[in-house]
């Protein structure tokens, strides 16, 4: 037999040997591509959901712990920027059911405060005063104490409207001027964080101050 009849007939052996897929083989293989392209098409929507998610929460966080006098054992009630200065105000671990032990003004840079009240831990009864208000939606807090004849007043407002809290003290002297001082960054719930002072039963801010 001639050696091109023999390539012929190589040529066509091969072609019988090769399976050609099945119909519904190449069906499910058309049909899987589709699909993977969809669940990819999925993940890219949400991608902008969860980086949301991530800055909520990083926010969150960053308001969760600021910068404070308060040691690792303590409760912090307040604290906030007030210009190179930070003010905070701490207390005794809250015991279910209990009053805190303590609860202490601290004013000044971190590591080296130079108003602490009262100097010494101990309850609030007799040394704080207090005024609390609340509507619908809005919380107004004011916590007055007074140090070598220097009235200081901390007054913090919160609205469920609005993200941010207002927060402020005041200093009065013992001529009558008054010096405010507004905060920087109270966080999300400065006023809801003094609402212990609540359940000491305190008097309350002097009508000048309130």
């Amino acid at each position: 037999m001639p050696a091109t009849l023999h390539a012929i007939q190589g040529d066509i052996t091969k072609l019988k040997s090769h399976k050609t897929p099945h119909a519904s083989e190449q069906k499910k293989s058309v049909a899987i591509r589709p699909s993977r392209m969809r669940m990819f098409a999925m993940s890219l929507s949400r991608l902008p959901l969860l980086m949301g998610f991530l800055f909520l929460a990083s926010s969150s966080m960053a308001h969760a712990l600021p910068k404070n006098h308060c040691k690792s054992d303590e409760d912090v009630l307040f604290s906030c920027n007030m210009r190179s200065k930070i003010l905070s105000v701490c207390s005794s671990k809250e015991v279910p059911g209990n009053l805190r032990s303590w609860i202490q003004y601290r004013f000044g840079v971190i590591g080296a405060p130079e108003l602490v009240y009262p100097p010494i831990l101990r309850s609030p009864v007799g040394i704080f005063q207090h005024s609390l208000q609340k509507g619908g939606r809005w919380t107004d807090v004011r916590v007055q104490f007074t140090s070598n004849g220097f009235r200081y007043v901390l007054h913090a407002y919160g609205n469920s409207a609005i993200v941010e809290s207002e927060a402020s003290l005041t200093v009065v002297t013992p001529e009558g001027v008054k010096k405010e001082l507004q905060c920087a960054d109270p966080g999300v719930y400065a006023a809801a964080g003094l609402w212990p002072f609540e359940k000491f039963k305190l008097p309350p801010v002097d009508e000048d101050l309130s």
